[in-house]
Order: structure tokens, then sequence, then C-alpha cells
């Protein structure tokens, strides 16, 4: 197992250049919190896991019930304010622009260490229940319904715009599902703007879905074309879970997806140059030369695990910028979620190497 230990060695020696990331749209106030199973004179008891509350919640069919939870902490939230802290760690200068409070910034958004914000609209608000297998996310995203391309070209100016994403390495879109009409907003990004924006001729895409459920197929074929189309000025990389996975699959061929992933062709079916598929037990990956899959380093007593997936995207991203393999890639992304499920915060790149010591002790 020592190609655990290896990738990030490769990854940590190619980490001192600081190349520019532009991440958007969403923002959210996350309330992290653990439902209480009962009252003890020690102290509050909790639910442990999904299936322990959720039979409570089935026993409860027909009746009324009343859940109270402790809240562990407040903190800022969304796919694209965790990625880009994650990112700020790992050696990069970020412009976030998002749902981070209007008029002026809310208080947990106004200092991201390495982050330059611009808030265009008011943030979403996210309950996530934590458990031990996972958690239970409760969202109220209303307000991301104002965040649009005409709004953010409003809000921050055509101009200004174009300042942040000249000389860009790293593009990140995120939160398909929970912005309405955001596939006019990045089909206008590809059309409108990125033919004149000036970013670095060996720019990536990174993309995160967060959930297609709701969507219908044809939702999903539109926004899988949008995609296609930023090919002509950067690499593409899409990220799912599994479930996103199957229904992107289903969407695009007609047909039920594979259960074993690396019997997936996601490249020719997907017509993009990366996607990443992210699993309970592990991870796979796919690009033109062929797949790679690395299992997950299980962390037993996680600090957190709300925003776990974002920094394994940002770990995954700043890997594929930087050319390492696709499975240098997945350890890397697994080591920075690791570290952070672990250690409730982000990695410096040379946080990773001591994790992926104890990652290879532990296989």
């Amino acid at each position: 197992m020592s190609y655990i230990k290896d990738a990030v060695q490769k990854f940590i020696e190619c980490s001192n250049d600081r190349p520019k990331a532009v991440t958007g749209f969403d923002g959210f106030i996350d309330v992290i919190a653990k439902p209480v199973k009962q009252k003890l004179d020690s102290g509050n008891e909790y639910f442990e896991t999904i299936d322990e509350f959720g039979e409570f919640i089935k026993s409860r069919a027909g009746k009324s019930c009343l859940i109270k939870y402790d809240t562990q902490i407040e903190k800022l939230g969304g796919n694209a304010p965790i990625f880009s802290l994650a990112l700020a760690k790992l050696n990069s200068n970020v412009e976030l622009i998002g749902a981070l409070g209007s008029p002026e910034p809310n208080k947990l958004f106004a200092e991201m260490p390495g982050v330059n914000i611009h808030s265009i609209t008011e943030p979403g608000i996210t309950t996530a229940l934590e458990f031990k297998d996972g958690k239970i996310m409760l969202s109220d995203s209303r307000a991301l319904g104002e965040v649009s391309y005409e709004t953010m070209k409003n809000v921050v100016g055509v101009d200004k715009l174009a300042e942040i994403y000249s000389g860009a390495g790293i593009i990140g879109m995120f939160n398909w599902n929970d912005i309405k009409n955001c596939s006019i907003l990045w089909k206008n990004l590809a059309e409108e703007f990125l033919p004149n924006a000036k970013i670095a001729p060996n720019a990536i895409l990174s993309v995160d879905l967060c959930d297609v459920a709701s969507r219908s197929a044809q939702d999903i074929c539109e926004m899988i074309d949008v995609l296609r189309s930023f090919k002509k000025y950067c690499k593409v990389v899409l990220n799912v879970n599994f479930n996103e996975y199957s229904q992107v699959y289903a969407a695009l061929t007609g047909k039920t997806a594979p259960e074993n992933v690396e019997e997936s062709d996601l490249i020719a079916v997907t017509g993009l140059d990366v996607v990443c598929v992210h699993l309970h037990k592990g991870s796979t990956a796919f690009d033109a030369s062929g797949s790679a899959t690395v299992n997950t380093y299980f962390i037993k007593n996680p600090k957190i695990s709300t925003g776990g997936g974002d920094n394994f995207n940002a770990g995954f991203t700043m890997a594929v910028y930087r050319g390492l393999s696709l499975r240098d890639c997945l350890v890397v992304a697994n080591a920075v979620s690791g570290f952070y499920i672990k250690n409730g915060h982000s990695p410096e790149p040379s946080d990773l190497l001591a994790h992926a010591e104890e990652w290879e002790q532990n296989v």
C-alpha cells in the first residue's frame, strides 16, 4: 500500500504554485446538529445511526412526535464555499461568487482565509443531522432562486467579472440542483462570457451537481450538453455520488446504470474529460486513458461529515490540475476528505503525509 504515501508525496512536491480559482454560485449557513435519543443524568444520548433514527421515525407513523437536537456548530456552508476554503488551504488563490448575504455578506462568510468573496444574494439554510454512518440534510434553498447570470452581472459588474476570471486555472461550478435555471447560468457563461475571458490555457472546470433526484431526464441531458460546451475552453471534470451517477447514466442512455461502476464507460456516455464517482467504500474515476478505483479510509469517529464531499472534490480537482495519474488523484482526494472528517478542518498539503501514513497502517 505504499502507493498511498507515494501519491501524497507527489502532490506535496508540486504544491508550491498557487493557481487562481473562481468558484460559485451557492452559499448556505450550516447548522450541524445531533438528534437526541433520550436525556440521561450524565447528559443527552444521541441516535448513533441513520437506521436507528429511521426506525424511531417509522414507529411514530400516524402519531405526532417531538425530536430535540443539540446544535454542535453553526458554520458557513454550501458546496462552493466549503470547496473554496479547502482549495485555499491546498495553495490556491480563490475568488468565490455566491449566495453569501445581501446587501452585506453574512458574518460567517465575511472572513474566509485565502478566499475573496463576491456576494450576489442571501444564503440558504441547511440543518445537518449527523450520525456515525452519515447525515440527513434538511435544506431551505429558497434564497438561491435569486441566483442568476443577470443578477451576477448586475451585482458584481461585467468588468469586475472579467477581472475575476482573468487567469483562472480552476473554475468551480456547484449545486446545479438547488439553483433555479442553473443550466441557463452555465450556458450564458460558456456562450457569452468565456469566449472573451482570458482564463489559463490549461484551465479545468470542476462540477458537482448536488443531488439530481428531483430533476427530469430532459433536464439532466440539457445540463450535460451545456457542460460539453465548456470543453472548448477547459478540461471538464464531473463529480457525482452513486445516486447521481445512476440517474445521469439512465438519462443519457435510457438504460439502467451498472451496479459495478467500473463497468460503465462514463467518458463515452457523458462526453466529458474526467468523471469521478464517490462511493461509500471507495471512489472510481474515468478519463480517456481508462479508469481507477481507490478504497476509502474509513474514519470511525468523525469530528464532522458535512463538507467531506466538497473537500474530496477540492483534493481531486487540485490533483487533476497538477497532472497526477487518476489513481493518485483519488488517493489525494480521499486523504484531503479523510483529514477533514477526522479533524474538523481542511488540511494544508503538509498535513497530508502523516494522514497517509496512518491510512497505510490501517488498511
